[in-house]
């Protein structure tokens, strides 16, 4: 149903909201304003950053051209002392007690560190510090003046000394001699170079590079060999760093760093006069948008409150009409939506109560759940059908609340899940089996597939008559089908003898007899079968329980297959450990399991082949061990094979049975409380792994 737009002025005569734009624009200039002053700002520090930059740079090339005019000035030194005509007297005259004092006082005079006098291989004199150690001088030309880099202590205040050598005339030594000066790279040195340069000055040699962390700018210039300059924002100050060489090899390098402070002032300036711009232009904006904010927000909060309403399901105040034409437009929209939804809440809360009847009132069980499998609904009867209170229900994981049993140790939700199945796109069903509070119950599940984020599920209970009428119908078509066989070979036997008793040899009627045997013996295990299911289901199937000797049962269980295994020429051989001791149980249900699993194996097993028996003791159980040549189990039989009624597939009427055989057998061992296995080897055949409990037994 459509309702028509209802409005309630000309919308022609309404004010527009062009002055509310104009308006708007002002505040956009103001804006403008803003973010050229910003971008000046951007400006403004990339040019001081770059001009830090320059002047960093510029420091760090004084300072490495001031530590290489100290190398230089170094060798001067070493000429000069060399050419020194007092040395050059006290060196002929060997007169060591002058020749120390001369050294010191040179030494003092030109700020040396050490001095030291080598003639023909003999150390003539020292004063200062001794550099031997340092030097290697077969690796150094002595014939001729030179200077050269050396490494000093690493844990001292000085990692770097220069050393420079002059070599003495020929006349003061027979073989060679020299002149050695040096002077360390001390803090006192750097800080007189800072002084000089305005920033802040280190060396560090190459190994002292090599342990700053992997992005500093030490590393960088390790790296390349090459000045580098950048800024150190996180220290807040400016760095250079120029290699120092020593030939083509870099061997150290002349670290410069001035502080961000002096060039952030001018800035700090800019910034605040910007500031202060800024902050006049905002108020002006405050009250512009004030002004606008009263004009338009009046109308507006009222809107806002309609929506308010309406999201609380209150649809039956209307929507006030605003005063501006766009505003007015959109109030009568919101009211014209409001009646909308108002009629369709009705028709669907009308719908909504008619479901909620119809829910209520069906057989089946149904709930939904969400995309995480929670459930968000739960009608009266799914939950009677599962024990549970709705409200309790709600919200939780649907197989914690359906508690279906587990198949092979694990949950149908985590491996073949119907409700996952149904998200392919169509519809599923299965058959679980639910553990309630009054005990387990059979439903078949109908899935839907996922419709509005949930998905709906149908509970039909097959637990009682149903389910009984369709068991019993199947029981006696299967009961029908497994005594006509046994009992028709019966009769034809009996036929052949009455007919041709004088006519067949004796060996004719002996094969007819055994034939009954046969008969017999296959009619009394159905029977036998059929009576034990039945008690299982009635519940009266108590053990009488006595001590016994399991050769013993196995001698019966023989006698009685002993035509059967006749008929197929089969062998049957036993292994049984000698001294097992007796246990309590119930001699004619053990029987009874011994002659399915043995008559199984016959049937299954091919002519003229071998079915063996071992039995042994395990720990505190009796072990038998049940294999035959037969062809074997395929690997998705083992999980059902001890089902009941489960015939294998692909079987002929003659070999198929009823299905009770297994699980008959395995119902008796585990209420004797043991276990059954089965499997098929790698050899081929079958292999049923049968564990008795000892308890009770005599040692």
């Amino acid at each position: 149903m459509r309702y028509p737009v209802q409005q309630r002025f000309d919308l022609q005569k309404l004010p527009s909201l062009r002055r509310s734009i104009i308006i708007v624009n002002v505040g956009l200039v103001l804006l403008a304003t803003l973010s050229v002053g910003l971008v000046s700002l951007h400006l403004l520090n990339r040019q001081a950053s770059a001009h830090a930059l320059q002047v960093v740079e510029l420091s760090g090339t004084m300072a490495r051209d001031a530590v290489g005019r100290m190398r230089d000035e170094l060798l001067s030194s070493a000429v000069i002392l060399r050419d020194r005509p007092t040395l050059a007297r006290l060196l002929r005259e060997r007169n060591v007690r002058e020749l120390n004092p001369f050294l010191e006082q040179f030494r003092l005079g030109g700020s040396l560190d050490s001095v030291l006098v080598v003639r023909d291989g003999n150390l003539v004199s020292v004063t200062g510090e001794d550099l031997t150690g340092l030097v290697n001088l077969d690796a150094i030309d002595k014939s001729r003046p030179g200077a050269l880099w050396l490494l000093g202590d690493p844990e001292g205040d000085t990692q770097l000394i220069a050393v420079a050598i002059a070599p003495l005339p020929d006349a003061l030594v027979q073989e060679s001699g020299f002149v050695l000066v040096g002077r360390r790279l001390s803090a006192h040195f750097l800080n007189q170079l800072g002084a000089e340069t305005g920033a802040a000055v280190s060396v560090l040699p190459r190994r002292g590079l090599e342990q700053a962390p992997v992005a500093s700018l030490e590393r960088e210039v390790l790296y390349t060999e090459q000045a580098v300059v950048r800024a150190l924002p996180d220290q807040q100050r400016y760095g250079a760093a120029m290699p120092l060489r020593e030939g083509e090899r870099m061997i150290a390098a002349v670290m410069t760093y001035l502080p961000a402070v002096a060039f952030e002032r001018n800035r700090q300036r800019l910034l605040q006069r910007w500031l202060s711009t800024g902050l006049g232009l905002a108020l002006i904006a405050v009250l512009m948008g004030f002004l606008i904010g009263r004009r338009l927000g009046r109308p507006i909060r009222a809107l806002i409150a309609s929506a308010q309403r309406m999201s609380r399901e209150d649809f039956s105040t209307p929507v006030p009409v605003a005063r501006d034409r766009e505003l007015s437009i959109l109030s009568s929209t919101m009211d014209d939506m409001r009646r909308r939804v108002l009629a369709l809440t009705a028709a669907l809360r009308q719908r909504e109560a008619q479901a909620q009847l119809l829910l209520a009132n069906i057989v089946e069980g149904v709930f939904a759940v969400d995309s995480q499998r929670r459930l968000v609904f739960l009608n009266p009867q799914a939950a009677r059908m599962l024990d549970v209170e709705v409200d309790h229900a709600i919200g939780r994981f649907c197989g914690e609340v359906l508690k279906p049993r587990r198949e092979q140790g694990r949950l149908p939700c985590d491996h073949d899940c119907p409700i996952v199945r149904a998200r392919s796109g169509q519809s599923t069903q299965s058959q679980e089996t639910l553990r309630c509070a009054a005990g387990q119950r059979s439903v078949i599940i109908h899935s839907a597939p996922p419709a509005g984020g949930q998905q709906v599920q149908i509970l039909r209970d097959e637990t009682d008559t149903e389910a009984g009428r369709r068991l019993r119908d199947a029981v006696i078509a299967n009961v029908s089908h497994e005594f006509k066989t046994p009992l028709a070979a019966q009769t034809a036997a009996i036929e052949l003898l009455s007919a041709g008793m004088d006519q067949l040899s004796a060996d004719e009627r002996m094969e007819l007899i055994h034939s009954m045997s046969r008969s017999t013996v296959r009619l009394n295990q159905l029977i036998d079968n059929l009576l034990e299911s039945v008690r299982i289901d009635a519940r009266e199937d108590k053990l009488e329980l006595q001590f016994l000797k399991i050769d013993e049962l196995v001698d019966e269980a023989l006698a009685v297959l002993h035509p059967l295994l006749l008929q197929k020429n089969q062998t049957f051989v036993t292994h049984i450990e000698p001294d097992l001791p007796e246990f309590k149980g119930d001699p004619r249900r053990l029987i009874q399991v011994l002659v399915n699993l043995v008559s199984n194996a016959i049937k299954y097993a091919p002519e003229n082949s071998r079915i063996q028996l071992q039995i042994d003791r395990l720990g505190r159980a009796v072990r038998l061990l049940l294999s035959d040549e037969g062809p074997g189990l395929d690997p998705g039989q083992t999980r059902h094979i001890f089902d009941r009624f489960y015939r294998a597939p692909g079987l002929s009427a003659g070999q198929a049975g009823m299905g009770l055989g297994l699980w008959i057998v395995r119902s008796i061992i585990e209420r004797h409380g043991g276990r059954i296995e089965a499997d098929s080897p790698a050899e081929g055949g079958t292999r049923f792994r049968i564990f008795l409990p000892l308890k009770g037994a005599e040692s």
